[in-house]
């Protein structure tokens, strides 16, 4: 589930140099990044806006789901054309969006939202500035977003409430139930009774991924937990399957 939420650019302010990105043909471009935001000059050889491309791959993107892609650039010479993609990594290079935007001499801001069509887990983020002069085109803050808390929360379908709502809807009480629990979101809990519980949260997870927004879960899956009180099980160790604490750290264990 790594990349799902969040911000999905590794190093996109440039502060660990040019860590996890790539550049074309060195003969048409060159990346620098002396310390604030990165450097990416190209040749007068990159005739066109694909030979001087500098970009990261490894993406997941999920179809359906909203993205926002934002960076702020600037160029050497105004008018230059700077091409941003958010796609497939690998053939056919299927794009999921496709900006190409004028650059002037004063850092600007660029805001993109979009609607990922692509599935994939080789994502791709990239920039083309080539045209047949040099120059030199300067970023930093490049981000690509999903499912921020910004999008809403997710709510759970198959609550206890929305259960109790199918099976009694003639209730008096159902009305107040329905809109004080019911269309709220809340967190759902996984642990020793779920069978795979690290397929059962991928699931629901990947569920709320596919309607862009953030889930609640609470992780009760703790070896000893309770110390043996009344709240005793969760796993056997914590190298079971779908410890928690053999988990810590994933994605799937963060309090998002």
């Amino acid at each position: 589930m790594a990349g799902t939420y969040g911000d999905l650019v590794v190093n996109g302010s440039f502060t660990d140099g040019t860590t996890a990105w790539w550049a074309g043909d060195a003969a048409m471009i060159t990346l620098t990044a002396p310390g604030i935001g990165l450097e990416a000059a190209a040749s007068t050889d990159a005739l066109n806006l694909w030979e001087a491309p500098f970009g990261q791959d490894n993406l997941l993107l999920r179809s359906g789901c909203r993205y926002t892609l934002t960076f702020i650039a600037r160029a050497s010479q105004p008018g230059t054309a700077l091409r941003a993609q958010v796609g497939l990594g690998t053939a056919p290079w299927t794009p999921a969006i496709d900006k190409t935007v004028t650059l002037g001499t004063a850092d600007t801001c660029f805001t993109f939202p979009f609607i990922s069509t692509l599935d994939t887990a080789a994502g791709q983020i990239s920039f083309q500035f080539g045209q047949a002069t040099a120059v030199t085109v300067y970023l930093t803050e490049i981000r690509l977003t999903c499912s921020t808390a910004d999008e809403g929360f997710y709510v759970d379908p198959d609550s206890n409430a929305a259960k109790w709502l199918a099976a009694n809807p003639d209730d008096p009480r159902a009305k107040k139930i329905e809109r004080s629990l019911v269309r709220r979101p809340g967190a759902r809990w996984f642990g020793d009774w779920n069978t795979d519980i690290t397929a059962d949260l991928d699931t629901y997870v990947a569920t709320a991924a596919g309607q862009g927004q953030l889930p609640i879960v609470a992780l009760y899956n703790i070896q000893n937990r309770d110390n043996g009180g009344q709240s005793s099980g969760g796993a056997t160790s914590p190298e079971a399957p779908g410890s928690t604490r053999r988990q810590r750290g994933s994605p799937a264990t963060r309090p998002w």
